[in-house]
């Protein structure tokens, strides 16, 4: 879960964080994202059980992984280059909900999940 944080924070460009300096940022990002991931975590274990892992794997983390390091590896952030933060990061954001339900469908039709 910490992973997928991290990477939305980077579709933000870490906004609001940004006019800290290193290593506070990185501070400060940390004491945000780790409580976060850990409740998004327990949320799943109260939802899916002794399958926690399994589901949030394969639903949630891989395919939005997928997405979002799409945008924001390959394609440099584009369509919302020219937005600024946070409505770049929603667009972001959206556009990789979307890429994760494809990636999804496409790895379930494959019988991966």
């Amino acid at each position: 879960m910490l992973i997928v944080f991290q990477v939305i924070a980077s579709l933000f460009d870490f906004w609001p964080f940004t006019k800290l300096k290193q290593p506070w940022r990185g501070v400060v990002l940390s004491a945000a994202l780790i409580p976060a991931s850990l409740i998004a975590w327990n949320i799943c274990l109260w939802f899916f059980g002794e399958y926690a892992v399994e589901k949030t794997l394969g639903l949630v983390e891989a395919p939005m992984l997928l997405g979002m390091l799409t945008l924001s590896t390959l394609f440099g952030g584009w369509p919302a280059n020219k937005l600024r933060q946070p409505l770049k990061g929603a667009v972001l954001l959206i556009l990789s909900i979307v890429i994760e339900a494809i990636g999804y469908l496409i790895l379930s039709a494959l019988g991966c999940w």
